[in-house]
């Protein structure tokens, strides 16, 4: 095998082994690489490897303890047959637990909300590793339908994870699956915008990340997670460098997915820091390293971020032109709060061509769904946008109503006070009619802003910090 290869058997290779059907010289191979330490191939054969058997630091072989001592033999025999019944034992335990997750989950989930983490650390039926598992992949597949069940899951997984017994499925194992449960639940609430509850979840998702296994892939997926809440938080340097150690670790490893992936999300926080031309050529090369049927989602992604970028730069007849195609991509791999982002950036496509009817109604159907949402700023945000459509058309009691309208969502949310006073002095201009649509564009401006720095102070016609 190249070292490559080495790295990650293939898929076949791996489903060979656990039939035993693979040659002898390959079998060695393979578990050479599952007793490394990758958590990747562990998940996908079930596999955790028992503690007594080590790598020598001289000759790297895999020995039993008690054999360290000993010369280098070249009979893996016995290993295998040690391993192999170890390896069966373990993979019967872990299908007898996925068998039993869909009647533990819906034991959970007929518990009220605030019942249902009591319950899970409470009886040791549900501290199961494929119960985390589970939690964990529909909070992901949540998070672009409904944020509030992708947090509530992804607690839940947080929960289970921390209570599962390291002697039972090994330490390291453990400690990554504690590290991709905290971080799941710390980018679920980043979409919900709940930026400084998603760098406290970050924060214990690195600290068990460190306890682990050292899998470079699970590395690279908190890296990633990292570095789109500094994207947030408009500390573009640091994301940058993130993402700059993710496209080192996956070029390292020949994964060239993961650096296209790592690419794509350089380019939207190019475009975030308005350096347009930057953005594109990052977001081509990373479109052209990823693979469509590893994650298609991620073609959705680069879709959207390229009409984003086009909006951005005033390119308004460009962005119009690929609307069609990133709504197919939309409605083909998107969820409910990816199609309502999608609607939003074209209301601004319509609204920057002048089209102001056809803007006002999709400003108006995008803010309904992010108040059903509970998402405090994003309402506050597309309101504005939608304040500046009103205003341009001299609509002075529409600006006035949703100028009323978002203060009470705005403060329950408990937003700081500098983005309230933002909003009241909207809401007093809208009161007087003289809310003008740059007036309006600088609210939203500094709103934008504070949301990732709430010291930022207001002061119409100055804002600064």
């Amino acid at each position: 095998m190249t070292e490559s290869t080495q790295l990650h058997p293939d898929a076949e290779s791996l489903a060979r082994f656990m039939r035993g059907a693979l040659p002898r010289d390959e079998a060695r191979d393979v578990v050479r690489h599952l007793l490394s330490g990758c958590a990747r191939c562990r998940r996908i054969t079930g596999a955790w490897w028992p503690k007594d058997l080590v790598r020598q630091t001289d000759t790297r072989k895999v020995v039993p303890i008690d054999a360290r001592e000993r010369a280098a033999s070249h009979d893996y025999q016995p290993m295998f047959s040690r391993v192999a019944r170890n390896l069966a034992e373990r993979e019967r335990h872990f299908a007898a637990e996925r068998r039993s997750t869909p009647e533990l989950r819906a034991e959970l989930e007929a518990l009220p909300l605030e019942e249902r983490l009591e319950a899970a650390g409470r009886e040791p039926r549900f501290q199961s590793w494929a119960l985390v598992e589970s939690l964990l992949e529909d909070s992901r597949e949540s998070a672009s339908v409904q944020p509030s069940d992708a947090v509530a899951l992804a607690e839940l997984a947080a929960h289970v994870a921390d209570r599962l017994d390291e002697d039972r499925y090994s330490t390291a194992a453990v400690y990554d699956l504690r590290a991709r449960a905290w971080g799941q639940l710390g980018s679920a609430l980043r979409i919900q915008t709940r930026l400084w509850d998603a760098q406290k979840a970050l924060d214990v998702a690195r600290q068990n990340l460190e306890r682990g296994s050292g899998d470079p892939a699970e590395r690279c997926r908190l890296l990633v997670l990292q570095a789109a809440l500094y994207g947030d938080l408009k500390r573009f340097d640091e994301a940058f460098a993130l993402l700059d150690r993710v496209c080192t670790l996956a070029e390292r490893c020949g994964e060239d997915h993961l650096r296209g992936s790592a690419l794509i999300r350089k380019a939207r926080l190019a475009a975030q820091r308005d350096e347009q031309e930057l953005a594109v050529d990052l977001l081509r090369e990373g479109v052209a390293l990823i693979d469509p049927n590893q994650d298609p989602r991620l073609v959705l992604v680069a879709g959207h971020n390229l009409v984003h970028m086009l909006v951005d730069g005033g390119r308004y007849r460009e962005a119009l032109a690929r609307l069609d195609e990133t709504r197919a991509l939309h409605l083909q791999l998107g969820g409910r709060l990816d199609h309502v982002r999608f609607r939003w950036l074209e209301a601004k496509v319509y609204q920057g061509l002048g089209w102001l009817k056809q803007a006002a109604e999709l400003y108006e159907e995008v803010r309904s769904n992010f108040i059903e949402e509970q998402m405090a700023y994003d309402v506050a945000l597309v309101s504005l946008e939608l304040a500046a459509v009103y205003s341009q058309e001299r609509k002075n009691s529409e600006v006035r109503r949703l100028a009323e309208e978002m203060m009470p969502i705005f403060q329950s949310q408990k937003a700081h006070q500098e983005a309230i006073a933002a909003l009241l002095f909207f809401r007093d201009a809208a009161r007087k009619e003289t809310a003008t649509v740059s007036l309006i564009h600088e609210v939203a401006d500094y709103l934008r802003r504070s949301r990732a720095n709430p010291d930022l102070r207001f002061r119409a016609g100055t804002s600064v910090g």
